[in-house]
């Protein structure tokens, strides 16, 4: 049994319209959805269950994180070339986000242990 997409018989604006109209204030037809997103065990269920990856379609989401932050904006799909000398034994499973801290990968699938980039960083004595 797959899950059927919801379908909002209310859709009159555009995601646009929308959250702009909630921003000053009006009603909107309905409330402006965002998602962020999934961990990996339920990124694999969302998958399995509808065939999809896109869970922003899915769920018909209005707004998405959007960030001025020059290394997300042009570099997150290289976080490991700048940021990749402050760890010297991560495993290759583990990522690095546009701030530049380590997630590595739990044992169960629903937990990443997030590593600072600090963590190493030498004390400066007075």
């Amino acid at each position: 049994m797959t899950i059927q997409q919801k379908t909002f018989a209310t859709d009159s604006m555009t995601s646009r319209e929308r959250v702009l109209t909630a921003l000053s204030r009006k009603v909107p037809d309905r409330v402006p959805n965002g998602f962020e997103g999934f961990n990996r065990k339920a990124r694999e269920m969302f998958r399995a269950r509808t065939g999809t990856d896109d869970y922003f379609a899915y769920f018909k989401v209005d707004y998405r994180f959007v960030s001025a932050d020059p290394v997300k904006a042009k570099f997150a799909w290289d976080t490991k070339a700048i940021y990749g000398k402050y760890y010297d034994d991560l495993p290759g499973s583990a990522g690095i986000d546009g701030m530049g801290f380590a997630l590595v990968p739990g044992e169960n699938g629903t937990y990443d242990h997030i590593v600072s980039p600090l963590t190493r960083r030498k004390r400066r004595r007075k």
